[in-house]
């Protein structure tokens, strides 16, 4: 009789005790906070660039906002706070970035990758010194020629304009898009701007026109190619913004649209097409920034350069 009493004593504390663990392990899994660093997307960016950072931090109780999620860098501490920032003045070097996140009990949750910023060079430079940083391109379909500068641009020598040659991988609303432009620094140039749609279409071969067309090789077939850009350019699936002085937006169904092409990758047909296409203002897009240049330097320079 004592035994089956003390069996049911110890069967009891067993209930109970294993009661209160799961409550442990729950209330433990309701304080762990998920944390995830979504931008920036690349790995790469030259000094004074400006960088998209946005995260996220999330547990049980809902999402973690404000000041709660912190973020920093090996090199230049914390360097902001929120789901969204954006900064243009981190040191030059290799910066491993952290976004925190800490709940009541104090623990710290954290998710992490790594950027590296690349020095500016001086911009006072002897035009000699300049011309040893570039190389002539000539476009193997139309025969154009293009400056492919040191500092990330790129010079069309048939219409005067200097081009991003990678765009940033960050997604932007048109308006956006116009402000990233208006305070961008590259090539030690200020007064960058979102292109027009014919300027666009000038250096990509917008919908199945044959302008670039190239021989493309699949599974040891040649195959036509038909490329959305110049190849000088880098460039990626995805809308890019544009916009038309004589005709700001485009209005469907009593909504206004603005200008973009969207360039596509069809693997089913073999193509790398650039298509028009009207976009709504508030959607995410990317954004090719353009300038003009003074040709007549860059025409001595290569001059010099025969």
């Amino acid at each position: 009789m004592r035994s089956r009493a003390l069996l049911a004593v110890i069967l009891l504390l067993s209930i109970i005790f294993f009661i209160f663990s799961c409550k442990d392990k729950e209330a433990s899994v309701n304080k762990e906070i998920i944390v995830l660093i979504e931008s920036p997307s690349k790995s790469y960016y030259q000094e004074g660039q400006q960088i998209e950072f946005s995260g996220s931090g999330a547990n049980t109780e809902g999402e973690v906002t404000g000041s709660d999620l912190e973020w920093s860098s090996d090199i230049d501490g914390v360097i902001g706070t929120g789901v969204t920032f954006t900064r243009g003045d981190l040191s030059p070097g290799v910066h491993e970035i952290v976004l925190s996140a800490v709940n009541a009990d104090g623990e710290f949750f954290t998710d992490n990758t790594t950027i590296e910023i690349f020095k500016r060079r001086s911009q006072k430079k002897t035009a000699q010194k300049k011309e040893r940083w570039f190389r002539r391109i000539t476009d193997p379909v139309d025969g154009g020629l293009y400056i492919e500068v040191h500092d990330g641009t790129i010079v069309d020598m048939s219409t005067g304009l200097m081009w991003e040659k990678s765009p940033d991988n960050a997604l932007r609303s048109f308006h956006g898009s116009v402000d990233y432009a208006k305070k961008l620094k590259l090539g030690g140039y200020k007064n960058w701007r979102v292109p027009s749609i014919q300027e666009l279409r000038s250096i990509s071969n917008i919908s199945f026109g044959s302008k670039y067309r190239r021989m493309l090789n699949l599974s040891g077939k040649a195959a036509v190619h038909s490329a959305a850009i110049c190849n000088v350019f880098d460039s990626m699936n995805g809308h890019f913004w544009a916009v038309d002085a004589s005709n700001p937006y485009i209005v469907i169904a009593r909504r206004k649209y603005g200008h973009s092409v969207e360039y596509q990758f069809s693997s089913a047909v073999n193509y790398f097409r650039g298509t028009y296409r009207p976009y709504s203002f508030n959607k995410p897009g990317y954004v090719r920034c353009v300038r003009y240049c003074d040709l007549k330097k860059w025409r001595k320079i290569l001059a010099r350069k025969k």
